[in-house]
């Protein structure tokens, strides 16, 4: 009869330590799912990067979602690449880490 309470209590945790087990890993996975798809805003002349959209802290631009497209000439956005429907030049990927994208201030020859 001892053996018997012993077995089923060894049985009762056991299941408990395994149901604990799996309740830990879920939100383990949630949270990195969640910083997965955390929004990044670049600001295409400076790149400096932030999680609010708004204006560039620096120079007063307006700060684009990572992933758009941005003319580089005229500054217009998109959401596809290809050629920019104002200017006719290609459009360029807004990302974290790109440097000053802004060709009006360049002097062309």
């Amino acid at each position: 009869m001892k053996t018997m309470k012993k077995l089923m209590l060894m049985f009762a945790c056991t299941l408990f330590m395994t149901a604990t087990s799996f309740a830990q890993s879920k939100t383990s996975t949630e949270k990195t799912a969640t910083k997965k798809h955390a929004v990044v805003y670049v600001c295409p002349k400076c790149g400096t990067t932030s999680d609010k959209s708004g204006e560039c802290m620096k120079c007063h631009v307006k700060m684009l979602k990572e992933g758009t497209y941005y003319c580089p000439m005229c500054g217009a956005t998109s959401n596809k690449a290809g050629e920019c429907k104002k200017c006719h030049k290609p459009m360029v990927k807004v990302a974290a880490g790109m440097k000053d994208m802004s060709m009006s201030d360049k002097k062309t020859m």
